[in-house]
């Protein structure tokens, strides 16, 4: 499993309007984010996998909608594929992607906890 924990402003969100500069910034520092966070993990799937990412969200009642953060995963799903966990990001390699909401929330006071698991798939021959 790897885990990224995210403040909330470096979260880029499909509702948030951002400068395409501001947005092409964050997106390089969420890749590289990612991408050291992986290589530290050292797992490393070579074939197609489903991936599993479980949401931590902070205790607090504000509504939470995991497709807002779909700009956010693709760029952390870039970074893991620039470590190696991951040959790439298209459909012949992530078969599947499942979204979830953990039963418990994080720690953090601000932002989010992504756990991301990949689970390799047998190809017949």
């Amino acid at each position: 499993m790897i885990t990224v924990s995210l403040p909330r402003h470096t979260i880029i969100s499909a509702n948030r309007n951002l400068h395409y500069h501001v947005k092409a910034n964050m997106a390089r520092q969420l890749r590289s984010q990612a991408f050291w966070i992986a290589k530290a993990a050292k797992e490393t799937y070579p074939g197609p996998v489903d991936m599993i990412i479980t949401f931590s969200w902070p205790p607090t009642a504000r509504r939470r909608d995991r497709m807002n953060l779909s700009l956010t995963i693709k760029h952390l799903v870039d970074g893991m594929v620039d470590a190696g966990v991951i040959l790439d990001d298209n459909d012949k390699i992530i078969r599947s992607e499942h979204l979830v909401t953990a039963d418990e929330p994080c720690q953090d006071a601000y932002g989010v906890v992504l756990d991301f698991e990949f689970h390799p798939i047998e190809v017949a021959a």
